[in-house]
């Protein structure tokens, strides 16, 4: 069973018969689900005995405060005596206003806490920071101090009556807003609090209320957050509906303001849900969130079918391979979402089970709001040249641009599960979509890249938070969305786990090679040597932490297959010297650094021939291999398309001396010169740089080669229509850094202003790390499938 959505009132010295009479009345005549919904109201004081005697059952009545004494003389004070015989169930303790105001202190509002509970009286507890609190960065150290003086003071037993009221004080009434995030973010370090500071249980049990400014903007993006369970709302409680000035409501479109309240449970719903919405449901529009039938797409209304019968219902209309459809069937929450970059980094980690794969992926799959297009890449860049032949004037025609094929990442899928059956290959959101459609689970180094994983329906269990230093919040975030398989390498990595995530599923990572055999030294940064791994799980062990695998990566543009070998046979001796600390792992990563399809170097064959016995002689058959083949996927499906938006002409020496900056001459004045017609050499500006799609020269040492795809209105691409002479030139990009040199020395047919190269391979760190220095934007996509072809 999940939290209840708790709706409290908070009435404040606000009251009068009359008011008493027209807001009782409103809660009396409105209906809500109370397997979904529970509502407390907390007049003053003096009102208390009139509003228990006049609500109706379904709403309970709460104090606004307590003492920690039965009777005595303390003028003023409320005793839980009193309490208990009015019927009261409830009470507010630490409101933010008896902080401030009355100056009461975290031991005070502890001792009431502990006294209430022990009166046998429901607490909603309040905790939250002043606006000075919050602008110097001590938004959690008040919070947990706050916490802590509560928890000292409770039993284990205590927490089944204890809601947290999170009161963000510096938004209420200071005319500056929490956002929606901003209250998560709260919440969850609230509930990680919880889990490392009192137990698991608690915290995923424990409600957690929002009480800063709730209103008709901000409700409904408020109650849609994982973390926050509720409301406790002031004065929006007291103000009219806005749908009906004639009554003042308590639970009304001012109250939970029209939105989907999250539903609180991951069984079934009660059937009575599905009849028609009458009074308070009609006005605050209670709804099932389709997250509890099916996943809801971050950008769409949800579907009426569950998504796993709508994707067996496109696959089964199509011819398939060897596998059933429900193994393709991954929940995601849309198909295919908005574009963002051109490689996601977080690495696909497929299934090694049987999958269906379609033969043709059919296009309607893709229904989204991006057009993915069955055409070939040559059609798609040729049609694209018509384009900008017919209306060279047209900007948008002039643009460069990425053409995607998805086709692409199936082959290297179907290949990758022919020569590696063993292992699991553990984007772009096109290409991400594609790869949790054919059963792939994913490597995410962030919280960005767990979310936009979570975001396509990725179970949390099919991802691992593989970056080995982690930022504290977001481990409590991946905790919080049940991602618990991580990575780590060093005993403080384990100790900040330990603290904010006791029942991770951890994986040591240890250096895959000295480095000297790749482009990318991944060890210079993360891994354990192995020598030092034994002392590593000792604090493993001594933090009573879970550690069930080894992972390791030998370095991006690896070019020695034998590397790999010798990765997993230091894997397998630390799997075995784990069982010396009680520890059977069953999980081995052997990371990245496979090439793609027609890259220079090392082939992917070459490394299969390596990887492959050694898995088999060196790794228990029980033992679940994973890997992270992010750029093997993407790198060939992309391909970059650039026009050329500028040209210089070089004066060179009798032929030999390639162009550099420091010889520029403007070929419209120098035309004529002589040495230039004898031999020419060409600067070509391009539109798009190394500050965008062409950073992987600098952060992945690639190596790309500029082709003709049009000169002159001749379409030109992956074959030799044009045969003319070619000439020494250099290619730079489009901002005013003159950093921005994709090719210091190449050799092209001579092109002009207006033509068009292309470059293969583009797929791998390009869009994922591009900018918009000097106002530049980043390159667009173009999808297609040539799966079919």
């Amino acid at each position: 069973m999940g939290r209840k959505f708790l709706v409290g009132g908070n009435w404040k010295m606000n009251a009068s018969k009359a008011l008493v009479d027209t807001l009782v009345g409103s809660l009396n005549t409105a209906s809500w689900n109370p397997d979904l919904i529970e509502v407390v109201i907390a007049p003053p004081a003096p009102y208390l005995d009139l509003v228990r005697s006049k609500v109706k059952k379904e709403v309970a009545v709460s104090a606004q405060n307590i003492y920690f004494e039965k009777k005595g003389a303390f003028t003023g004070e409320i005793s839980s005596e009193f309490l208990k015989d009015l019927g009261i169930t409830w009470t507010i303790i630490g409101h933010s206003e008896r902080r401030e105001i009355f100056k009461e202190s975290d031991e005070v509002t502890a001792k009431k806490v502990a006294y209430a509970l022990a009166e046998g009286l429901n607490v909603i507890a309040c905790v939250g920071e002043k606006l000075e609190e919050r602008e110097a960065n001590q938004t959690t150290a008040v919070v947990f101090r706050q916490l802590k003086a509560i928890a000292d003071v409770l039993k284990p037993e205590d927490w089944d009556r204890v809601v947290i009221a999170y009161e963000p004080v510096w938004a209420i009434g200071t005319g500056k807003v929490a956002s929606p995030q901003q209250a998560q973010d709260v919440h969850a370090e609230i509930r990680s609090w919880l889990t490392a500071n009192v137990s698991e249980s608690v915290a995923h049990a424990t409600r957690i209320l929002y009480g800063g400014s709730v209103g008709a903007k901000n409700s409904g993006d408020l109650q849609s957050q994982e973390d926050i369970d509720g409301f406790l709302i002031g004065g929006a409680s007291l103000t009219a509906s806005s749908s009906s000035r004639r009554s003042c409501r308590l639970v009304s479109s001012n109250f939970l303001f029209g939105n989907n309240v999250r539903a609180t449970t991951s069984a079934a719903l009660p059937s009575s849900l599905s009849a028609p919405l009458t009074n308070l449901e009609k006005e605050i529009a209670i709804s099932i969130p389709a997250a509890y039938s099916t996943a809801p797409s971050p950008s769409q209304s949800y579907p009426q079918k569950p998504f796993s019968q709508v994707m067996k219902e496109a696959i089964n209309n199509y011819p398939t391979t060897a596998i059933a459809a429900d193994d393709l069937v991954q929940h995601p929450t849309e198909l295919f979402g908005a574009v963002k970059k051109s490689n996601f980094v977080a690495k696909s980690v497929a299934s090694h089970e049987a999958q269906t794969i379609p033969s043709v992926m059919p296009v309607k799959s893709y229904d989204c709001g991006i057009e993915v297009r069955s055409s070939s890449v040559e059609e798609i860049m040729k049609e694209k040249m018509d384009a900008y032949n017919s209306a060279p004037d047209n900007a948008d025609e002039e643009d460069a641009f990425f053409v995607g094929d998805m086709g692409e990442v199936v082959r290297q899928h179907l290949q990758w599960k022919e020569m590696l059956p063993r292992v699991e290959p553990f984007y772009d959101p096109v290409v991400i979509q594609t790869l949790v459609n054919l059963g792939t689970g994913f490597d995410c180094a962030s919280r960005a890249e767990i979310e936009t994983a979570l975001e396509y329906g990725v179970d949390p269990s099919k991802i691992i938070y593989a970056n080995p230093c982690k930022q504290t919040s977001h481990i409590r975030y991946a905790g919080s969305k049940g991602v618990h398989m991580m990575t780590f390498d060093n005993a403080d990595e384990l100790r900040k786990i330990k603290q904010h995530m006791p029942n991770a599923k951890l994986v040591v990572r240890i250096l895959g090679s000295d480095g000297s055999r790749s482009l990318c030294n991944l060890g210079l940064k993360f891994g354990a040597n192995p020598l030092l791994v034994p002392k590593l799980l000792a604090v493993a062990r001594e933090l009573e932490l879970d550690v069930i695998g080894v992972s390791f990566h030998v370095g991006s543009g690896c070019f020695d297959a034998k590397v790999f070998g010798d990765a997993v046979k230091a894997a397998a001796g630390v799997i075995e010297e784990a069982k010396k600390f009680g520890y059977e792992m069953s999980m081995l990563d052997i990371g990245g650094g496979f090439p793609c399809n027609g890259a220079p170097g090392l082939t992917f064959k070459e490394i299969v021939d390596v990887v492959r016995p050694a898995v088999d002689n060196y790794i228990p058959s029980h033992i679940r291999v994973i890997a992270e083949p992010g750029r093997y996927y993407a790198a060939s499906a992309f391909t970059l398309a650039v026009n050329v938006v500028a040209r210089r002409v070089v004066p060179r020496d009798g032929g030999s001396r390639s162009p550099s900056p420091s010889d520029m001459v403007d070929s419209a004045v120098y035309a004529d010169a002589p040495a230039l017609d004898e031999h020419p050499a060409y600067m070509y500006y391009i539109n798009d740089g190394m500050y965008g799609s062409f950073n992987c020269i600098t952060f992945d040492h690639a190596v790309v080669t500029a082709r003709v795809l049009s000169k002159n209105g001749v379409f030109s691409f992956q074959n030799s229509m044009i045969e003319d002479e070619e000439y020494p030139c250099s290619i730079w990009g489009p901002t005013c850094d003159s950093i921005d040199c994709i090719t210091k020395e190449g050799s092209l047919p001579e092109l002009n202003v207006g033509d068009w190269m292309y470059f293969e391979h583009m797929g791998a760190y390009t869009l994922a790390a591009a900018s918009r220095f000097n106002g530049f934007k980043k390159t667009t996509i173009i999808y297609t499938n040539t799966h079919q072809h």
